[in-house]
C-alpha cells in the first residue's frame, strides 16, 4: 500500500468536508422531514456526485506508485484507517446515488437512517484524519479510530450488498431489450465516427460469466478479450469502456501474451475493486503470474511505464498493497491462497513482510486459515529463505505485524538459516521497536544472540552491524553491556572499531556506534585476547576519522599487542597511507622497532611492497640504515626479492630513490648497487645509476660489508656483461674505474682474478690504468704480473696486446733463473720472474712455456723498440 503526503490528503478532504456536510443536510431531509420528498432530487445528487468524484480522486492518489512517503512513515494502523475510511465511505455513497438517481426516496425499504448515521459518522472520521494527518493538532489513537472505521465499514458494506442486489434484475432487464444495445451501438459509431461490421454488431454477449468463484477458461477469456468494449456498450456499462482504457485495453486490438500485468495494473488502479472483478469476469486468470519486466522476451504489454510492475502473482501483489477486499475477490474467482510468487512467498508472506494486518488477519481466519508457519521458498542461497511470516515481519519492522502474529501463535522460537533467532534478526536490521517489545515480552537473551557469535551481547550485535537506534536503547537500558567482553575478549567498542563494513552506510553507522560507546565511558584502552586495543583495529581498518577521534580522547599511542607491534605497525600492514599519516601526526615514532624482530615501520613497508608508503615514511625522516635482529636493512629485502617479483622492486627502489637527500643514506647503509650488478639486475642497476651516478664510485669500507666489493667488481666477477656495459658508461674517465676494493685491486686486476680476460681491452679503454699495482697479500702486482702469477694466457695476450711494459719491475722479491745469469743482477722482478718463481710443480704446465716465451719476447721487443 502506497503512502500520500500530508499536503494532498489534506487539500482533498478539506474539500470533502463541504461536500459531506451539504449532504448530510440533504440526506436528514429526506430521512425525517415530512416534505422531504418534495425537495428536489437533483440538490441531492450534485453534492454526493462532488463526493464522490472527490473521494475516487482522492484514491488514485492513495493508490499512485509515486507518492512520498509521508505522512505515514510506514503501512501502520494509521495509513490502514486511512485507507478503510474512504472505501466505506465509497460504499454509501455509491449507495446512495444509485437510490437517488432511481428516486427511490419514496420507497419504504430504503433505510434511509442508516445512511443519514454512517454519513454523518464517515463525516466524524474525515475530521479526526484531517487533526491526525495535521502536526499542529492532536488526533484520536489509531487504533480507536480504527475500530470506529471497521464497525461502519460493516454497515455501508451491507447496505452496498442491497443495491447491487437491485442492480441484477435491471442489468438483466436491459439485456433483454434486444433494440438497446443496438440504439447504443449505432449511437456510439455515430459520435465517434466509426464503421462497425456486421460481425461485431451481430456478437452475442457471454453466456456464462466467470465471476462467483467459476474458474475461467479459455473460450470465455478468448471472446471476453475481443468483446469486452462492445459487451460495454450492449450492457450500458459505460464505465466498463472507460475502466478498460484507463489500463490500456484498445478496443480494437485483443489482448496477448501474459494476462497478469492487466490485473496487477487494475489492482493499483483508483476504483480497483470494480476493475479487478470487471478483469475476472472477462476470463483473466486470477492464478498467473505476471511477466518479468527484465526479460529481453517480455514484449507485452507496450507502455513503458508498465515495466515497473515486478514479476508476482495478483494475490501476493494484492497482499502486498493491503487491498483486502481484493484479496478476497482473488479467491473467491480461484486464486490459490498457497500459490507462490518468483520470491517464493505466498500472499500470507508478501502481506507480512509489508505490515498489511488487516489482510494477514484475513488470510488466518476461517475459511481461508492460511499456514501461518509457511515459509519463504528463495531460488538459491537467499538470506530470506526459510523466513516465515513472523520472521519477515521482524525484518522488516513491521511492529503491529509481528504482535498480531505473535497473538494469532505464531512459533517465536524460529531460527533464520544461519541458526539466528527473532531478537538478532531485529537487532542486525537495527529495528529498536521490535527489540524493545520482544524485550517486554521476554523473548530477548543478553547472551546466545546470535549462532555464530554465541557470546555475544545485544549490544556486541548491534556494534557488528552498526545498529545505532538498538545501541542508543541498550546503552540506556542495559549499561552493564557498554564494556561486557564476549568470549574473545572482545567489548562492543572494539568490534564498532573493527568490523569494516563494506556498506559505507553501514560502516557510518558502526562508527556511531563506537561515539555512542565512547560517550557512555567505554574503555579507550581496553585490549582483546591479542593484545589489540582500539586504536590498533582502527588502524587495521583504515580508519582515519576513528584514529583522529580515538587519539583526541587519550588512547596510548605507543601500546604493543601480544605480537609486540604497534597501531603504527598495524596501519602499514593494513597499506594505508592516510592512517599512518594520521597516527604519525599523533605522535607515533616513525623509527620505533617491534618487539619481535626489531624492524621499522619501512622495514614494514618494504617487505608489504608498498611503495607509496615507503615515501611517505622516507618524507617524514624514517631512517633507511637500521638493521633489523636478522641483521638487514630495508633496501636489503628489496634487492632480495625474487626475479618475478622485478617490477614491484624496481617500484620500490625509486621510492627510495625519488629524493636526492636520500642519497648519503644509501651510500652509508646496504651497498644496493653492489648487490644489483652481483645478482645481473640491469633494471635497477639502470634506475640507480640514472638518478644517482656516484653510487658508482662507492667502495665499501672493511670490517663494514666486507663482503661485496664496488659495482664495477661485483659485475666482472660475477660475468654480469650487461650491467658492466652499463656501469662503464658512468665509469668513463671516471676515479670509479680505477677504483680499488678492500684488497686493493681495480676492476682491471678483478678481471684478472676473476678470468674475464676478454674485458681487459674494453676496461682499459674506458680508462682503466694498466700498470697500477694491486693489492695482493703477497705483494702490490701490476696487471701483467698478476696475469702471470695466475699463468692467464689470455690475459697476459690482451694485456701486451695493450703496450703493457713487459720489462717493467717491481721492487722486492727475488728474481728468476734467468736474471741471474745476465752479466748485471737487476733489481726488482719482472713479469717473467713472477712466472719463473712459481712452485716447480706448475713448470710442467703447457701454458708455462707458452706464457714464458711470450713474456721473453714481449721482453726482448721491448728492448728492441728502446734501442730504435
Amino acid at each position: 500500500m502506497e503512502l500520500i503526503t500530508a499536503s494532498q490528503a489534506t487539500r482533498q478532504i478539506g474539500r470533502l468536508l463541504l461536500d459531506c456536510d451539504e449532504a448530510k443536510e440533504d440526506l436528514k431531509n429526506a430521512a425525517y422531514s415530512a416534505d422531504g420528498h418534495s425537495r428536489s432530487i437533483s440538490r441531492i445528487e450534485t453534492p454526493l456526485v462532488g463526493i464522490e468524484k472527490s473521494l475516487k480522486g482522492l484514491q488514485r492518489i492513495f493508490s499512485s506508485t509515486d507518492c512520498p512517503q509521508h505522512p505515514f512513515r510506514e503501512a501502520d494502523h494509521k495509513h490502514s484507517c486511512f485507507k478503510a475510511a474512504l472505501e466505506g465511505c465509497l460504499h454509501v455513497l455509491d449507495s446512495a446515488i444509485y437510490n437517488l438517481r432511481h428516486k427511490k426516496l419514496r420507497d419504504a425499504s430504503i433505510p434511509w437512517n442508516d445512511y443519514y448515521t454512517l454519513m454523518s459518522d464517515y463525516h466524524n472520521v474525515l475530521e479526526d484524519l484531517v487533526r491526525m494527518v495535521d502536526p499542529a493538532q492532536d488526533g484520536p489513537p489509531a487504533l480507536e479510530l480504527q475500530k470506529r472505521i471497521a464497525t461502519n465499514d460493516i454497515q455501508a458494506t451491507r447496505l452496498k450488498h442491497i443495491v447491487d442486489g437491485n442492480k441484477k434484475p435491471a442489468k438483466k432487464n436491459e439485456s433483454s431489450s434486444p433494440a438497446q444495445p443496438k440504439a447504443q451501438a449505432s449511437g456510439k459509431e455515430k459520435k465517434e465516427g466509426k464503421r462497425v461490421s456486421d460481425k461485431s454488431t451481430t456478437a452475442q454477449a457471454p453466456t456464462q460469466s466467470t465471476h462467483a468463484g467459476a474458474l475461467p477458461n479459455s473460450s470465455t477469456q478468448s471472446h471476453g478479450d475481443h468483446t469486452g468494449h462492445r459487451r460495454g456498450g450492449e450492457e450500458g456499462r459505460d464505465n466498463v469502456c472507460k475502466a478498460l482504457k484507463r489500463l490500456g485495453i484498445l478496443d480494437d486490438k485483443a489482448l496477448k501474451g501474459n494476462r497478469a500485468l492487466w490485473l496487477l495494473k487494475a489492482i493499483d488502479d483508483g476504483d480497483s475493486f470494480e476493475m479487478v472483478r470487471l478483469l475476472l469476469e472477462l476470463g483473466f486468470d486470477p492464478n498467473q503470474e505476471s511477466p518479468d519486466p527484465n526479460t529481453e522476451n517480455t514484449k507485452e504489454p507496450e507502455d513503458p511505464k508498465d515495466r515497473k510492475y515486478p514479476k508476482d502473482r495478483p494475490l501476493c501483489y494484492a497482499a502486498k498493497k493491503g487491498k483486502s477486499d481484493i484479496v478476497e475477490l482473488l479467491i473467491k474467482n480461484g486464486a490459490k491462497i498457497d500459490a507462490r510468487n518468483v520470491l517464493g512467498e505466498t500472499a500470507l508472506l508478501s502481506a507480512a513482510k509489508w505490515g498489511m494486518d488487516e489482510v494477514v488477519e484475513r488470510l488466518l481466519n476461517a475459511p481461508h486459515d492460511a499456514d501461518i508457519e509457511t515459509q519463504r521458498q528463495s531460488v538459491g542461497k537467499s538470506y530470506f529463505k526459510g523466513f516465515t511470516p513472523l520472521m519477515l515481519a521482524v525484518y522488516n519492522g513491521r511492529l503491529n505485524t509481528v504482535r498480531l502474529l505473535l497473538k494469532r501463535k505464531a512459533n517465536p522460537d524460529v531460527v533464520d538459516q544461519a541458526g539466528n533467532p527473532l531478537f538478532y534478526i531485529a537487532i542486525a536490521n537495527d529495528k529498536v521497536g521490535i527489540v524493545e517489545f520482544l524485550d517486554e515480552k521476554k523473548l530477548a537473551h543478553i547472551a546466545g544472540t546470535s549462532k555464530k557469535y554465541p557470546h555475544d551481547t545485544p549490544l556486541h550485535c548491534a556494534a557488528r552491524n552498526g545498529s545505532i537506534k538498538v545501541a542508543s536503547y541498550l546503552v540506556e537500558n542495559a549499561r552493564g553491556l557498554i564494556n561486557a567482553r564476549n568470549d574473545e575478549g572482545d567489548a562492543p567498542l572494539s568490534l564498532a572499531v573493527r568490523e569494516k563494513h563494506r556498506d559505507p552506510a553501514v560502516r557510518e553507522k558502526q562508527r556511531s556506534v563506537a561515539e555512542l560507546s565512547l560517550n557512555h565511558k567505554a574503555d579507550i584502552n581496553s585490549t582483546d585476547s591479542n593484545g589489540h586495543t582500539l586504536l590498533h583495529y582502527a588502524a587495521l581498518a583504515g580508519d582515519v576519522e576513528m584514529i583522529q577521534k580515538l587519539a583526541d580522547a587519550g588512547a596510548k599511542i605507543e601500546y604493543f599487542d601480544n605480537e609486540g607491534q604497534t597501531a603504527l605497525r598495524c596501519a602499514v600492514l593494513a597499506k594505508d597511507v592516510a592512517s599512518v599519516e594520521a597516527l604519525l601526526a599523533a605522535g607515533s615514532k616513525i623509527d620505533g622497532t617491534d618487539h619481535r624482530k626489531g624492524q621499522t615501520p619501512l622495514h614494514h613497508a618494504v617487505i608489504g611492497e608498498d611503495p607509496a608508503l615507503v615515501r611517505v615514511l622516507l618524507d617524514r625522516g624514517c631512517k633507511m640504515d637500521v638493521k633489523d635482529r636478522d641483521g638487514k636493512y630495508p633496501l636489503q629485502y628489496v634487492m632480495d626479492m625474487a626475479p618475478s617479483k622485478e617490477a614491484s622492486s624496481q617500484e620500490l627502489l625509486c621510492a627510495f630513490l625519488h629524493d636526492d637527500k636520500n642519497q648519503a643514506s644509501l651510500r652509508a647503509g646496504f651497498p644496493v648497487l653492489s648487490k644489483a650488478s652481483r645478482d645481473g639486475k640491469l633494471a635497477l642497476v639502470q634506475e640507480m645509476i640514472t638518478s644517482h651516478q656516484n653510487l658508482v664510485s662507492w667502495k665499501p669500507r672493511p670490517p663494514f660489508d666486507s663482503e661485496f666489493k664496488p659495482a664495477l667488481h661485483e659485475a666482472v666477477r660475477n660475468g654480469q656483461k650487461q650491467v658492466l656495459v652499463e656501469l662503464c658508461k658512468v665509469a668513463k674517465n671516471h676515479p670509479a674505474i680505477n677504483l680499488t676494493d678492500h684488497a686493493g685491486n681495480t676492476v682491471l686486476h678483478q678481471a684478472i682474478i676473476s678470468n674475464r680476460p676478454e674485458w681487459i681491452s674494453q676496461l682499459i679503454r674506458l680508462g682503466a690504468d694498466k700498470e697500477l699495482v694491486s693489492g695482493e697479500a703477497d705483494g702490490s702486482l701490476p696487471p701483467l704480473h698478476l696475469a702471470a702469477r695466475h699463468m692467464n694466457v689470455k690475459a697476459i695476450k690482451a694485456l701486451l696486446d695493450e703496450d703493457v711494459d713487459a720489462k717493467r719491475r717491481i721492487p722486492g722479491g727475488q728474481i728468476c733463473d734467468v736474471c741471474m745469469r745476465l752479466r748485471t743482477t737487476p733489481s726488482g722482478r719482472n713479469a717473467r720472474c713472477i712466472l719463473r718463481n712459481l712452485d716447480p710443480s706448475r713448470w710442467s704446465d703447457p701454458n708455462f712455456r707458452l706464457i714464458d716465451e711470450l713474456l721473453r719476447n714481449a721482453t726482448i721487443s721491448t728492448l728492441r723498440r728502446g734501442l730504435v
